[in-house]
Order: C-alpha cells, then sequence, then structure tokens
C-alpha cells in the first residue's frame, strides 16, 4: 500500500496551473489529496482547480496570511497525508 501523499500549489492567479493539475491527473498512483493555496477564493488558479475536481480530490484552501511562508503554513496545517510535497503551479 502507497502512503498518503499531500500535495500543496500555492498559487496567485496562474492560469498554467490546469498543466500541472493535469500531470497529476494522469500519473499511475495519485495523490491522497491535492491542496491548492490561494490569498483570494476569487483567484483564477482556484477557478481552474475547480474542473480537476472529477480527475483529482482536489481542496480550495484560503489563506488569510499573506506571503508565500503563510500559504505554505496553511497548506500544512490543511494536509492530512502521511507526506507533504510542495510543487509550483507552474
Amino acid at each position: 500500500m502507497y502512503p498518503k501523499v499531500s500535495v500543496i500549489i500555492i498559487a496567485k492567479n496562474e492560469p498554467r496551473i490546469r498543466y500541472t493539475l493535469e500531470s497529476l491527473a494522469n500519473q499511475t498512483v495519485k495523490p491522497y489529496e491535492v491542496l491548492v493555496v490561494v490569498n483570494d477564493a476569487s483567484d483564477i488558479s482556484a477557478e481552474i482547480a475547480k474542473v480537476y475536481i472529477n480527475k483529482l480530490p482536489i481542496k480550495i484552501v484560503l489563506s488569510e496570511t499573506p506571503g508565500y511562508g503563510g500559504a505554505r503554513k496553511t497548506g500544512v496545517e490543511q494536509a492530512l497525508g502521511d507526506i507533504i510535497v510542495f510543487i509550483d503551479a507552474d
């Protein structure tokens, strides 16, 4: 059995996130969860990620703490996997 892997993607208006999510969806072993962390619920990254909810176990996470470090912390706090992986949105 594979460990539960949480993939955290920090994004801010990143249209290329679709390629990252498509790559994750095409993996032989899918992640346990994919957390897309944004600072604004209307962020285009969040809107694009919603398209992939049928292909991946995606959670849109709103970070109220500004900056990249705050977004990482928020993602880790929300992750449920045994292993946490950070990847870029693009």
